[in-house]
């Protein structure tokens, strides 16, 4: 048996904020704001719309996104540090953005 594996799948995904953990318990204890299901939407899709819904949101407000393409963790935390959104967190399918400021 092969006892190499993918690394990138064992790799953390890139939240960016220390108030949150990644455990899905304190997930359930924080009340987002806004929540979105993108379901299978592609990423160039997704941040497309995802730009959409955060415009109206008042800084720091947080929004809970369900996404299931597979290159959402990949994708989504380089677009939030290009946009100056903050992934807080991060477990496939679900992600907690929080609204940057003006």
């Amino acid at each position: 048996m092969d006892h190499n594996t993918d690394k990138t799948r064992s790799q953390p995904i890139d939240a960016d904020d220390d108030a949150f953990s990644r455990s899905l318990g304190e997930i359930e204890s924080v009340s987002p704001d806004h929540e979105w299901d993108a379901g299978d939407m592609g990423c160039g899709e997704l941040v497309f719309h995802l730009s959409i819904r955060l415009k109206p949101m008042h800084p720091g407000q947080l929004l809970k996104l369900t996404a299931r393409d597979l290159g959402v963790p990949q994708d989504l935390p380089a677009w939030c540090r290009l946009t100056g959104h903050h992934l807080t967190y991060a477990n496939h399918p679900i992600y907690l953005l929080r609204r940057r400021e003006d």
